[in-house]
This record gives structure tokens, C-alpha cells and sequence, in this order.
């Protein structure tokens, strides 16, 4: 459904099975979205949840409707983002991992954190990780 600027806000194109359009004016029904710099944080943050980057990783995922953090503390991930894990298989194929593959991660943080969009209907965060000759740009955008 395309997001159209209706005089009075924000509404979208509703077209009916016999081709004819309407535009539904939805402005006081959207909270629009932020992306913003807080101190060394970078946060995205909707009417559902918060996220936040810092240190060069996703420290903290917030459901503001539930009221609870879902990056636990303490847990076996205590920060979000991107990892590799060594890749040497004992007799199998490389896409049966053993289990102690899990022990064998090596984080990447990313070395690049920008608001990436600002609008009234969507917002982003642009996170840049570097690793080897390889380059990963991640947009994370509500």
C-alpha cells in the first residue's frame, strides 16, 4: 500500500477491486518514527520498540508496548549484531557444524554507525562493519 502526503498529513492510496482509488487519511492514527544520536548511542525508535547501538554493537532492543528489554543481561548474547564462526569440520561437510562451533565465534563490530533516514513515515540507521578484505553496510529502518 503506498504512502502518498494528503493536504492535512499523511494517508495512503486504497484501490478497490473495480480500479477506483481513495485516499484514507490516517495522519492521527502515525507516530512517526525516529532516528536519532544520543551521546555515543545511536537509537531508532517506533510506537513498538527502541533500538540502540553502541560500542559498535546493537546493545539493547526495547518493547516499549511489553515494557521489557529483549537483549537480556547476562544471557549467552548479551549485545546484537554480526559474528563469524570458524568453519572447520571434523568429517563432514562444512554445513554440518559441530557443536563446538559454538564456541568459536569471533564478534564484529561495526566500525561506522550514521542515521541513514529521517522522514515522517520512515526511519533508518545505516550500520558499516568491516572484516578481512570484506565490507558489510546493514540498514536497519522502520
Amino acid at each position: 500500500m503506498p504512502w502518498i502526503r494528503v493536504q492535512s498529513g499523511f494517508g495512503y492510496l486504497q484501490t478497490a477491486d473495480d480500479g477506483s482509488d481513495r485516499v484514507i487519511d490516517v495522519s492521527d492514527k502515525v507516530t512517526a518514527p525516529k532516528a536519532y544520536v544520543n551521546g555515543s548511542d545511536y537509537v531508532l525508535e517506533n510506537a513498538h520498540f527502541r533500538l540502540t547501538i553502541s560500542s559498535g554493537r546493537i546493545t539493547s532492543l526495547y518493547d516499549i508496548l511489553s515494557e521489557r528489554e529483549l537483549i537480556l543481561a547476562g544471557s549467552s548474547a548479551e549485545t546484537g549484531g554480526l559474528m563469524t564462526y570458524d568453519d572447520f569440520p571434523l568429517a563432514y561437510d562444512a554445513w554440518d557444524a559441530e557443536i563446538y562451533h559454538l564456541d568459536c565465534s569471533h564478534i564484529i563490530d561495526f566500525t561506522e554507525v550514521k542515521v541513514g533516514m529521517q522522514g515522517p513515515l520512515r526511519a533508518s540507521l545505516v550500520a558499516t562493519a568491516k572484516f578481512g578484505k570484506s565490507t558489510v553496510a546493514m540498514t536497519v529502518s522502520r
